[in-house]
């Protein structure tokens, strides 16, 4: 090659080019029918229209989330990629939270009784102390008005071994991380465990016409972006989500739908009477 001359173009990125250019009318038509999918549900159910984080309005922005290899891996039809989208792209446009982490904020408000905006009702409440395992989806900055806020990240802290000593907080709050437990069931018993008397409330994706199953098998292991250490998916949860606070010991478990069928928060747990039970 001569001094000066264009490096020539390798093969394999002129074939790409190719194909992207092929395949760009049909990943048109399909952007189009996923649009006019979310379209359809949010007509038909729209979502509650004052936001519990900031008391804004409601005011929404909307962007697609799930990728079409998440969609395929969990076998979505395009209604349950539509509700999918909703709950993890719908965004209040003055805070910017998610549909996922808004009603998160309104269980948070119903299991502490207090009115929103959260940071207020937090606040509200005298020597709470609050357990964040993760950033749970935007909220850490409201939930640092609690009196007492601890954030770990998952999976550098265990979730199955919790550092904490039985009792230590009031309110234990996790985000779209229990899937990436390899035992649920031992990240809530851990989580009851250190909340005492109090509140586990957490959300993490529910497929509810489903029952839940294993991944994780190297035939059919599935990510929610982010690093694969971090990412891997363990559970898909199903309408049977309840099952695992209640077999972890919870004495009681509640379904917060307050924007069915886009989200779900559960809250769970043990009554004074059944704490330590079992313990020798």
């Amino acid at each position: 090659m001569t001094a000066g001359a264009a490096p020539e173009r390798p093969l394999f990125s002129s074939l790409r080019g190719r194909v992207t250019t092929a395949l760009r009318p049909a990943r048109t038509r399909s952007a189009a029918r996923r649009r006019a999918a979310v379209q359809r549900e949010l007509a038909a159910r729209p979502v509650l229209e004052l936001c519990p984080v900031c008391a804004g309005p409601g005011a929404w922005s909307w962007r697609p989330v799930i990728s079409s290899l998440l969609a395929t891996q969990w076998r979505l039809s395009s209604r349950e990629r539509a509700v999918l989208d909703v709950q993890q792209g719908h965004s209040c446009t003055r805070c910017g939270l998610t549909l996922r982490a808004r009603a998160l904020a309104r269980a948070l408000l119903d299991v502490v009784e207090q009115a929103s905006p959260l940071s207020a009702g937090l606040a509200s409440v005298p020597d709470l102390r609050v357990l964040e395992i993760n950033p749970a989806g935007g909220l850490s900055s409201h939930l640092a008005a609690a009196a007492v806020h601890v954030q770990t990240s998952y999976p550098e802290v265990d979730m199955e071994r919790l550092p904490y000593a039985d009792g230590s907080f009031d309110l234990v709050v996790h985000s779209d991380t229990l899937e990436h437990v390899a035992d649920a069931e031992q990240g809530i018993r851990e989580c009851l465990r250190v909340a005492g008397r109090g509140w586990v409330v957490f959300t993490t994706p529910v497929l509810p016409g489903r029952v839940s199953r294993l991944r994780g098998q190297w035939a059919s292991r599935s990510y929610h972006g982010g690093d694969g250490s971090r990412s891997l998916v363990f559970h898909e949860f199903g309408g049977d989500i309840w099952t695992i606070p209640a077999a972890a010991g919870a004495t009681e478990v509640r379904l917060h739908v307050s924007d069915h069928p886009y989200a779900l928060v559960i809250s769970c747990r043990r009554s004074v009477a059944t704490e330590g039970a079992g313990a020798a």
